[in-house]
């Protein structure tokens, strides 16, 4: 029953889906889509797909994961059932429409795709999980399919939090590395409730997670700062000044350091090699974008050989996305541990 999943599966998976959206849908648009979707099918004399608790929190979680590593793979490189074994098939887009129609414009992109169409369309499918996140504008959606009816009264289940942050569940990839960033004050949450795993980090916030590793040491900040858009007092002046004073950073240039500014990819892995002490690192590298001659290359080079990082895909490590708060801590993690 699970031969033509696999069929398709693979072929959906050489096109790698590139369309977009974000942040989490309420779940009334995620309902909307599925209500749309068996209007269609219904048109073509198909059975209506039962609306799966468990596979709509699945899909939720992975629409999450889809704006860090936009694959059928998760961050943690494990595949996307591990999510919930129940998911036979996956679709994922990413888009930017217009406010309006949000399901309608997600389930339309969805079918002007052959395979997905034949996924969503296919006789077999019995149940489907939506799902779409939200950041800086697009939008990823993930729906999921399984040829096993949908659970009786079923409603999503309510996965466990970590630290206390009610939007960090234990099947986050981050769990581990954030409850030891919270317990080790490290990088606090956002609030009381939540921590903000997907919020790109920005400078301040990537050196003074580095400064509170390193001990939080004392004697820095205070004036000593020389950039002028680094106010005396605040949370990461002495981080700032403790990174300066250790190379980590020399600023965005010679009187600014840009504290707000969103960190990449690029630069939170450059910082880390430097708070390493800049080791060597041979810079023959299997991501396409990330040329031999860039200033990051060595420090790359250096997370990828440490299992600190294994890029955003097979062959990318998109150097110029920002990298999130969830992204950083568990660099950090991976590189203490």
């Amino acid at each position: 029953m699970r031969r033509w999943l696999s069929f398709l599966l693979a072929a959906v998976m050489l096109i790698s889906c590139a369309l977009t959206m974000g942040s989490f849908a309420a779940q009334s648009e995620a309902q909307t889509f599925i209500s749309l979707l068996n209007q269609r099918r219904a048109a073509q004399g198909l059975v209506t797909l039962g609306t799966d608790g468990g596979l709509m929190d699945a899909a939720a979680i992975r629409a999450k994961e889809q704006a860090v590593r936009t694959s059928h793979y998760r961050p943690d490189g494990s595949y996307f059932n591990s999510v919930n074994s129940k998911a036979e098939a996956e679709c994922y887009w990413w888009f930017q429409p217009a406010e309006t129609g949000i399901a309608q414009a997600a389930l339309d992109a969805f079918m002007n795709s052959s395979d997905h169409r034949a996924l969503l369309m296919h006789r077999q499918v019995r149940s489907v999980g939506a799902a779409y996140y939200d950041t800086n504008g697009t939008r990823y959606w993930v729906i999921l399919l399984s040829t096993s009816a949908a659970s009786a009264g079923s409603t999503a289940p309510s996965y466990g939090t970590v630290g206390g942050f009610s939007d960090v569940h234990t099947s986050d990839y981050f769990a581990e590395s954030v409850l030891w960033a919270s317990q080790n004050r490290i990088a606090t949450g956002t609030s009381s409730t939540t921590f903000s795993p997907y919020q790109p980090c920005t400078r301040a916030q990537v050196v003074t997670f580095l400064w509170r590793a390193a001990g939080s040491p004392s004697g820095y900040g205070s004036g000593s700062n020389t950039f002028r858009d680094v106010a005396r007092g605040s949370y990461y002046d002495s981080a700032v000044a403790w990174a300066v004073s250790r190379r980590i950073t020399n600023g965005t240039d010679s009187r600014h350091f840009s504290p707000d500014a969103v960190c990449t990819r690029a630069e939170a892995v450059t910082f880390l090699w430097r708070y390493s002490g800049s080791p060597f690192a041979f810079t023959t590298s299997r991501f396409r974008d990330v040329s031999s001659g860039s200033y990051y290359a060595q420090a790359v080079a250096w997370a990828v050989n440490n299992d600190i990082t294994e890029g955003t895909g097979t062959n990318t490590f998109s150097p110029d996305a920002p990298c999130t708060r969830a992204e950083f801590v568990t660099l950090l993690y991976r590189l203490k541990h």
